[in-house]
């Protein structure tokens, strides 16, 4: 494992060390245990990256049927919508 202990920032302040150390360490062992879970399972991952795939797709479309009706259907409006005055 990387050490990953911080350092310290300008002024002064110090980051990372003790927490830091132990994130790293918890990752490592989620990291460990999904490697071995796909070794073990090798067409479970493209399946996961494909259902994960969909539901980012989904979030988007959530996101923009919501500011379109906000908008009251005028996407061109989205613009004034999200910048305010800058556009």
């Amino acid at each position: 494992m990387e050490n990953w202990g911080g350092g310290t920032l300008a002024g002064g302040v110090q980051v990372g060390g003790k927490p830091l150390q132990k994130a790293a360490q918890q990752i490592t062992r989620v990291d460990q245990a999904l490697k071995l879970f796909y070794i073990e399972r090798p067409g479970d991952l493209p399946l996961s990256v494909f259902w994960h795939s969909v539901g980012m797709a989904c979030g988007i479309l959530k996101t923009w049927y919501f500011l379109f009706r906000v908008n009251k259907g005028s996407l061109w409006g989205l613009g004034d919508l999200v910048f305010g005055d800058l556009v």
